[in-house]
């Protein structure tokens, strides 16, 4: 889309999202996934490049084979060995957890964070001067395991090498916004800075052993649908438009950055594409007070959990997918579940998510119940392609166009 609207496009990190290793396959041996089995000398499809980026740097995912970095769509150096790497073989916190598979001999997971960090520093430098605007996307490899910050960063969080993982994320954020201003352009970018899901479980040891709970205030962790397991960080600094250390307790997603983007673009989303996505360009700008979304549906394991407002329903008997940990609950002030058939928070007043209303406020239940079951029979909740909505949303359309136009030399 950004392409499209004049943008030279890059992405830099993490692509677990469709490479097609079998079509460079040669053979299948009995190990399954041999460095032998490919031909790494051809093209990958399924890669970013594919997906209508102009450049491509990364390493797939910092746990999964290959173990090489990868350019555009090909290997910069094909794999020599196969890893395979012990379970009792710790990173300085948690598992290992790498599968096995194709790798360099002197593949180093210790530089992954710190090579993805000066590509794109050496991306933003290579913008400087350049007609076209520029969408740089960096999907990190941290904090997910395995945990390896680099030395200079142990002990610098008080929360152990997770924590300290996360400075050295921090460390990496700094650097890229210090090319930014290297190249005049801090003042023309909108940075956004999020997260993929919630904490992993071992968070629970974490904050056992130092007090801190990453997932705070919420309860939950990755996979759970109480709010800990996919509320994230969203930072969005969008200098003249977004007020710097304002915090908005609005419910956004990130599927609404697709409509959003396009609103600012003038870009006309056809009907099949971003089918959750809503635009919140009105309510950064200030022209509406009003929440982006009125609804969120998060699914784990055919459970639902659905947020409208302030009320969050769990539509089962417990929001725990990676299991219970009952220290926590009682080090925390949980009572004993209540084995009620589903559990109902009101998140302003109770963002802890410890006194279920379902009991109290059944016609909330209900509401709640019917709003999920109409999203799910409807299979999309994004506002344009409403009936009901089609005039509004025309005019809204055109009004966004408008802003759009003033905005196409903005770099994201």
């Amino acid at each position: 889309m950004l392409g499209e609207k004049g943008y030279a496009t890059a992405c830099i990190g993490k692509w677990h999202l469709g490479w097609d290793w079998d079509a460079i396959r040669r053979v299948r041996t009995s190990k399954g996934n041999s460095y032998l089995d490919f031909d790494w000398s051809k093209p990958v499809p399924g890669g970013p490049l594919d997906r209508g980026f102009d450049y491509y740097f990364g390493d797939d995912v910092i746990n999964f084979p290959p173990y090489a970095w990868i350019e555009d769509n090909r290997l910069l150096r094909a794999p020599d060995c196969d890893l395979e790497m012990e379970e009792t073989e710790l990173a300085k916190e948690g598992n290992w957890e790498t599968r096995p598979g194709p790798a360099l001999k002197d593949w180093d997971f210790y530089k992954v964070l710190p090579t993805l960090t000066e590509k794109s520093v050496e991306y933003i430098r290579s913008r400087k001067g350049a007609a076209k605007p520029f969408f740089l996307y960096v999907p990190f490899p941290s904090p997910h395991a395995p945990i390896v910050p680099n030395d200079e960063f142990d002990g610098q969080s008080k929360a152990g090498p997770y924590g300290d993982y996360v400075v050295q994320t921090d460390d990496a954020c700094g650097r890229i916004l210090k090319a930014l201003e290297e190249i005049g352009q801090a003042g023309n970018t909108i940075v956004i800075f999020s997260a993929d899901n919630g904490a992993e479980k071992y968070a629970y040891a974490r904050d056992e052993k130092y007090g801190h709970w990453s997932s705070a205030p919420f309860r939950g962790v990755k996979r759970d649908t109480y709010e800990g397991g996919h509320h994230v960080p969203f930072i969005i600094r969008w200098p003249g438009v977004t007020k710097p250390e304002t915090v908005s307790g609005v419910l956004i997603s990130q599927v609404d950055l697709m409509a959003t983007f396009a609103a600012l673009t003038g870009y006309a989303l056809p009907d099949d594409a971003a089918l959750d996505s809503h635009d919140f360009l009105p309510f950064l700008t200030g022209k509406t007070a009003t929440a982006p979304r009125c609804s969120l549906v998060h699914n784990t394991n055919k459970d639902y959990a659905i947020r409208d407002g302030k009320w969050l329903l769990i539509n089962a008997k417990s929001g725990y997918e990676s299991g219970f940990n009952k220290e926590w609950e009682k080090r925390h002030g949980y009572s004993a579940d209540d084995q009620a058939p589903v559990e109902l928070y009101d998140m302003q007043a109770d963002a802890e998510q410890k006194r279920n209303l379902a009991g109290t406020h059944p016609e909330r239940v209900a509401e709640l119940q019917a709003l999920l079951k109409r999203l799910l029979e409807q299979g999309h909740s994004a506002p344009r392609l409403m009936n009901t909505a089609n005039t509004s949303n025309v005019v809204a359309e055109e009004k966004n166009n408008k802003q759009g136009e003033k905005n196409d030399d903005k770099t994201y």
